[in-house]
């Protein structure tokens, strides 16, 4: 079965190809250069799960119109009806999990086209605490532009569990393989330590298990390169670490 994990890479874009074997129930036909179709896959961009999100209007901005869905397409927040050149702010709160924001406009010349007269908008998402986060949209962007993002790891991990981090080391990240799992002091907990694929698949379990050891040595060389998450669970909750395998 094909993982979200085949789709990763840490260095190019992977391509994701779709082939007609069977139209009903019958095997190819005449003409096979058609048959198949090709696109490269690129990694969605991970934004801060607290955003702060600004939208300076321009001069026409009863076309203008936002909204931030999740991966099922629920709208979480909207804006509409907005007043000329002003600025309006709004906060995201995000659970683990893939959003997409929409901005759109009406009369398809975006917030700052040379063509008219209407002024120039903007866009910026920037995060309230952490590390620091600034990402700024094209303002000319006709009709309407698109952000898909992610927020920690939304996709096949359970977001109770993701909320939590103890203060554990995982090092060199990125490696080829080879990893050292730090802990600050020693561990009542004798739980062992796996690794999932992107998509919540196990698909390495050490034999080694916390308790008395503050290093502990991995040797994951049999999977491919890629994005993975380590888990281990401790006396004081599950630590789990986004960790890089290069070729």
């Amino acid at each position: 079965m094909i993982q979200l994990s085949d789709w990763q890479s840490t260095t190019t874009p992977l391509t994701f190809m779709a082939q007609i074997e069977r139209v009903n129930g019958q095997a190819g036909d005449e003409i096979n250069f058609n048959n198949r179709k090709s696109a490269q896959v690129a990694l969605t961009e991970e934004f801060p799960s607290n955003i702060r999100f600004e939208l300076r209007t321009n001069n026409a901005a009863s076309e203008t119109f936002w909204q931030l869905e999740d991966a099922s397409g629920t709208v979480l927040a909207s804006g509409d009806n907005l007043s000329n050149s002003t600025t309006y702010r709004d906060t995201f709160n995000l659970s683990p999990g893939c959003y997409m924001l929409l901005i759109g406009d009406r009369d398809k010349d975006g917030l700052s086209f040379f063509g008219n007269n209407e002024g120039t908008g903007r866009i910026i998402l920037r995060n309230i605490s952490g590390d620091f986060f600034n990402k700024t949209l094209n303002p000319n962007f006709g009709t309407e532009i698109r952000q898909y993002f992610t927020v920690g790891y939304g996709i096949g991990i359970d977001e109770q569990l993701a909320a939590q981090k103890l203060n554990w080391e995982v090092y060199p990240n990125p490696s080829k393989g080879e990893f050292t799992l730090f802990l600050p002091q020693e561990e009542k907990e004798e739980n062992g330590i796996t690794l999932h694929s992107i998509d919540g698949k196990v698909v390495y379990q050490s034999q080694k298990k916390l308790g008395s050891e503050r290093e502990i040595s991995l040797k994951i060389n049999n999977l491919k390169p890629g994005i993975y998450l380590i888990k281990a669970k401790g006396a004081q909750g599950v630590y789990q670490e986004r960790i890089v395998i290069e070729k």
